[in-house]
């Protein structure tokens, strides 16, 4: 019986072909040279379509922050457009105005936290706000040169801390703070 070969089929030839003429630590010279450059298409690539992407609809490549009165500004404008209703709560107005009047002071408009802070006594029939918001009005009365008005503040905040402030070590703190705050605007 004769023994019958199957031909052999070879796809792109045999990898040494491509290396003919060349010694084994050339072709490994030329392989890794081959790998370096795969490695450098794929980073860029990867650069490219996933990094750089989200960078590419910034038109401005400087870094841009708001400053602490910017973003109290803008949240400012943002508040006045959220007024309570007619109506709501004293509760819905304390915390309202408590931050508005803080964000004015913030945003440093000092005539915004009167008027806010006027508004809100009249609104709410002399109803008590937080120690930060008595706080910003005191200051700001204190640097508009109305030491009166200042230091009745003050005072208007201490009896409402008494009256509201359950845990004695806050009280006390919160107490402690105005009283140096008291002696801050008398002078």
């Amino acid at each position: 019986m004769s023994e019958h070969k199957k031909p052999q089929i070879t796809v792109g030839g045999d990898s040494k072909q491509f290396f003919r003429g060349l010694s084994e630590g050339t072709r490994k010279v030329v392989l890794l040279i081959l790998l370096a450059l795969a490695c450098v298409a794929v980073g860029y690539a990867f650069y490219y379509f996933l990094i750089r992407s989200d960078n590419a609809s910034v038109v401005d490549d400087g870094t841009y922050r708001l400053s602490n009165q910017e973003y109290a500004q803008a949240l400012q404008k943002d508040l006045r457009k959220k007024t309570p209703s007619t109506g709501s709560s004293v509760a819905e107005q304390r915390q309202y105005y408590d931050n508005l009047i803080a964000t004015d002071y913030q945003a440093k408009d000092y005539k915004a936290v009167i008027a806010d802070y006027t508004t809100f006594v009249t609104a709410t029939n002399d109803a008590d706000l937080t120690y930060n918001a008595y706080v910003a009005v005191a200051k700001t009365y204190s640097m508009q040169g109305d030491a009166t008005a200042a230091v009745q503040t003050v005072d208007r905040a201490t009896t409402a801390i008494k009256n509201t402030t359950t845990d004695k070590d806050m009280e006390t703190s919160f107490l402690d703070s105005l009283a140096e705050l008291r002696k801050e605007v008398s002078q």
